[in-house]
């Protein structure tokens, strides 16, 4: 589980959303226990498989992944964190596949006595002599007509007492009891056979428990629990019928498996994506958190996507040889992110690709090259350049004065919703994710500027905060300079957030920008009124020579 956890913490780091995919199968983990039963540690060993079935559990679960990886860490901080995620269709496919899975389920967590069913699990591999592996006890308890079981076997008094419940319970329960210590699975006849045999902590609790009621306390899960109906009273799984060609109707499998096609090119749009596992028992559900005035993508040809693919590819091979002249990392020069926004809107001037999230003044003149290898492009594929979304609709106007221009991202998004959807304030924000307040801060700066509405004065940017902040950036030595960050954070009062001073210079850049809309359109008016005015002035000048010459 920690080298799981290292390895998928490398995704997402370019700031892309990203996703994790695990392909397994139960050879595998059948194959790693084969090689842990090797090691002669006794105490190492038990641990090892330990961990190798907490990652079998993580596998073949249907409750939320992030928790149980949190759940493994018991970091309660790593919990905070995420305790606006879990439940979401940002969390895992599981969460995506029902309602919400952030709540805990009844049988799931507790410890329960499984005394009687673990007697009956050690008398039977006791009473088959330890000759074989986990599953003959476990057929052996069903009472199972199997030719891998030996007749001699079946006049057995315990042959059958086990059949109250499933094959695949048993086997979770011989884990278990693997994992406690026991069972231990050595190595048989060959290399690759492996036989179930008592240690001596199990033979001590099954001499113990033959006096007396057995008694055994374990860790109840989803699969393991006592609470769970027996095979012989469970609903069964109605088939799909499915109608072949040739008119007859086939049956279909109750659970659909997941393609590779389908899994890596699986895209999120308000659909529950496929399982590979128990479809049946999950519920399919949207997120209970939504994102407000999310600006909606515009529809591409697939001649488009593959062109923006295209050009993409000419992005990184440019970014890599101007981050070659520079001498410094391509990474720092534009994330991966900046490059998919530059495909995606192909700006061309460098004023255009100021407006990418992400590319600050500075960065924004060392993209020349790649803004020209954009032109290029275009020119050449017939595309749109500067492709920036427009106003958005009547009621996102009227809501909010700032125009959407991107979503937010997933931390933004749950800061965004506690905040505004939940009227949470930004200091218990702060404490509830273990966020730094100036974090919590920004993100509420980049919902503003993504075009959705905040409430001002519950973030701490009251009118006389805003008043400070205004009257240090317009007069000297500042004069509306708004780059001057550094400046304008030491002449402002020390008790007022850096992110109060972002928020104020965003509304002011913003009045900038409409009195210079403003001065646009009346000009045009003024343009327009002089045109009009000559008009008149011709058409009476041509009616009063007609008269005249009517006149003549």
């Amino acid at each position: 589980m920690e080298s799981y956890y290292q390895e998928i913490g490398r995704a997402g780091r370019d700031g892309i959303p990203a996703s994790c995919h695990v392909l397994w199968t139960g050879t595998d983990l059948a194959f790693n226990r084969h090689l842990l039963n090797d090691i002669r540690n006794e105490v190492f060993r038990l641990y090892k498989l330990k961990m190798l079935a907490k990652m079998e559990k993580y596998l073949v679960s249907n409750s939320c992944r992030r928790k149980m990886i949190l759940s493994h860490f018991e970091d309660k901080q790593l919990r905070k964190v995420s305790s606006g995620i879990m439940g979401t269709e940002e969390c895992c496919d599981n969460c995506r596949s029902r309602a919400s899975c952030a709540a805990p389920s009844d049988s799931e967590g507790g410890l329960q006595d499984f005394g009687k069913q673990a007697h009956l699990l050690l008398s039977a591999v006791s009473a088959l002599e330890e000759k074989f592996g986990t599953r003959l006890p476990i057929l052996f308890l069903r009472g199972s007509s199997s030719q891998r079981l030996p007749n001699k076997y079946r006049k057995h008094p315990l042959f059958g007492s086990g059949k109250d419940w499933p094959e695949n319970w048993w086997k979770c329960l011989c884990q278990q009891l693997i994992m406690e210590g026991f069972l231990k699975e050595a190595s048989g006849y060959n290399k690759f056979a492996t036989t179930c045999a008592l240690t001596q902590k199990g033979r001590n609790w099954l001499k113990a428990a033959s006096t007396s009621n057995p008694s055994l306390l374990l860790q109840s899960n989803e699969d393991l629990n006592l609470q769970q109906p027996s095979r012989s009273s469970r609903p069964v799984p109605v088939l799909s019928t499915q109608r072949s060609p040739d008119g007859k109707m086939t049956a279909q499998s109750p659970v659909k498996q997941m393609s590779l096609y389908e899994m890596f090119s699986y895209e999120r749009k308000g659909k529950t994506p496929p399982r590979s596992s128990n479809m049946l028992n999950s519920v399919a559900g949207h997120s209970p958190v939504k994102s407000p005035l999310k600006p909606t993508e515009p529809v591409l040809s697939s001649r488009e996507k593959e062109l923006e693919t295209a050009l993409y590819g000419k992005l990184l091979t440019a970014r890599q040889k101007a981050a070659n002249e520079k001498a410094i990392p391509p990474a720092v020069l534009a994330t991966n992110k900046v490059l998919v926004e530059m495909a995606r809107m192909r700006p061309t001037t460098v004023e255009n690709v100021k407006r990418i999230d992400g590319v600050s003044e500075a960065k924004s003149t060392l993209l020349i090259p790649l803004l020209a290898e954009i032109k290029d492009f275009c020119q050449v594929n017939g595309l749109q350049t500067n492709t920036f979304p427009t106003s958005g609709s009547k009621d996102q106007k009227e809501a909010s004065p700032w125009k959407c221009t991107r979503a937010l991202s997933p931390s933004e998004h749950v800061t965004y919703v506690l905040f505004q959807e939940k009227n949470l304030s930004v200091r218990t924000i702060s404490e509830s994710r273990s966020l730094p307040l100036s974090e919590v801060g920004t993100h509420l700066v980049q919902a503003m500027k993504a075009g959705y509405p905040v409430h001002l004065a519950r973030a701490g940017l009251t009118p006389e905060v805003h008043q400070i902040i205004a009257d240090v950036i317009r007069n000297p030595p500042i004069d509306s300079d708004t780059t001057k960050i550094q400046a304008i954070r030491k002449l402002v009062p020390a008790n007022i957030e850096l992110y109060l001073i972002k928020m104020t210079i965003a509304l002011l850049e913003k009045e900038d920008r409409n009195k210079t809309q403003e001065g646009s359109s009346v000009r045009r008016m003024l343009v327009l009124s002089d045109g009009q005015l000559e008009k008149t002035g011709a058409d009476q000048a041509s009616r009063e020579d007609a008269l005249w010459n009517k006149t003549k």
